[in-house]
């Protein structure tokens, strides 16, 4: 080989060699040195099977992405690493896609991709001609979800590029009805959407669950957050009307029952809804004398709101334990000072009180003798005078008692027998 011939083949291999190490850092971007990789071919088209050229399709990865630009004949290669989910969006141009196409565990392979021409909708959405801002907008394709979102403030939405076809627009707005169409987009589009405004009647049950069959509650009062408030007949029911399709926060309210807040869900057709409310817990005490002797006892009875006995109650007398209540609610109670005292009944955290009046036995006084478990006699000694007078008419006799201090039932005693012999001797 000539001196030229060699000087020749050593500039081709450092060509060579510089071309290899310039390409090197730049093939497959986004991609990791040394990394496997598979090439997808990216086949773009419309629904009559045309080829789409001049397509940019945004390509990614976890860990990467790349951008590319269909050829005439509607197809991109990219790089991707071997088993990746890739993500392919069409940007928008005079093509469109509205859903991604989404490939797991990739490989090389070819990927179709379809696209249509664009198209868009301006939507203003009005009630009796005035704009209804702050509706829901939901469009789909078949049966998939391609936007949603809410008009502005003048009632306005607009879609941004969209493919052309057929699409199903739902419009939705508390206290309205509503409103679902089919629309065909055949370009830039605006369409008018009217939505009605109307409301329910909607009848609360208000019942106490504390029986075996729930009793209707009647002069509850029953409010309907922001909408108005009704009271029970004697039925239990009131009846309200309700805006539609709304989310209702209910609330029941009855001297002597807990408070009860719900929620209900209102649609476009009547309904009832069922209240279950029950009594506020409490005790209630209840001493069968409210005056005792000192000494004596009283029998006392502890009942819940429903007016069922309690047992296990604890009772104490002016803050001093005498005992808990038996299977009846019930327990017997001494009296062991003058004066009022207070009986409380604790149970579950509830208090219940009563008053009693502790009566002295030398004091005069008179206890009140009203269901007792054991009756108790008080006396007061008085003086007591008896005058036999006889007459002389056979089996005539004439009896006169006086009461005075220091003398009880037994003088009343001796009196009859007083008279009874008298009679018998005469």
């Amino acid at each position: 080989m000539s001196v030229l011939g060699s000087r020749v083949a050593v500039g081709l291999w450092v060509v060579v060699l510089v071309g290899a190490m310039a390409v090197a850092p730049f093939g497959g971007i986004g991609l990791a040195q040394g990394q496997d990789k598979v090439t997808l071919t990216l086949a773009v088209g419309d629904s009559d099977g045309n080829d789409v050229g001049d397509v940019t399709l945004n390509v990614s990865w976890a860990d990467g992405n790349e951008t590319v630009t269909t050829r005439a004949n509607g197809q991109a290669l990219v790089d991707v690493p071997r088993g990746s989910n890739v993500t392919i969006a069409v940007e928008p141009g005079d093509y469109v896609r509205n859903v991604p196409v989404e490939i797991t565990d990739a490989s090389a392979e070819t990927v179709s991709i379809d696209v249509a021409r664009k198209g868009s909708i301006d939507l203003q959405v009005d009630r009796s001609g005035t704009a209804v801002p702050n509706a829901t907008v939901r469009l789909t394709q078949d049966g998939q979800t391609v936007l949603t979102g809410e008009t502005n403030g003048n009632g306005q939405l607009q879609t941004g590029p969209i493919e052309r076809g057929s699409y199903e627009i739902a419009v939705t707005k508390p206290g309205h009805l509503n409103y679902s169409k089919r629309y065909r987009v055949t370009g830039d589009v605006s369409r008018a959407i009217p939505l009605e405004e109307a409301s329910v009647s909607v009848t609360f049950d208000v019942r106490d669950g504390h029986f075996d069959t729930p009793r209707a509650v009647t002069e509850a009062t029953v409010d309907v957050d922001g909408i108005g408030s009704v009271t029970t007949l004697s039925n239990g029911e009131a009846t309200l009307r309700v805006p539609v399709n709304t989310e209702q926060t209910v609330t029941v309210r009855k001297d002597g029952y807990t408070t009860n807040t719900t929620t209900v869900t209102i649609s476009e057709s009547a309904i009832e809804h069922n209240v279950t409310v029950s009594r506020t817990p409490e005790l209630a005490l209840r001493p069968a004398n409210d005056r005792i002797v000192v000494g004596e006892t009283v029998r006392v009875v502890v009942t819940d709101e429903y007016g069922q006995t309690v047992s296990g109650a604890t009772v104490s007398v002016e803050g001093e334990s005498v005992g808990t209540t038996d299977s009846n609610g019930a327990l017997t109670v001494p009296i062991e000072a003058a004066g009022e005292l207070a009986v409380v009944a604790t149970a579950d955290g509830l208090r219940a009180e009563a008053t009693v009046e502790g009566v002295d036995p030398g004091g005069g006084e008179t206890a009140t003798a009203t269901e007792t478990e054991t009756e108790t006699e008080t006396a007061t000694p008085t003086e007591a005078t008896t005058t036999v007078t006889g007459t002389d008419t056979p089996g005539s006799t004439t009896v006169t008692t006086t009461s005075g201090p220091g003398f009880g039932i037994g003088i009343a005693i001796a009196t009859v027998l007083s008279v009874a012999l008298l009679a018998r001797r005469q």
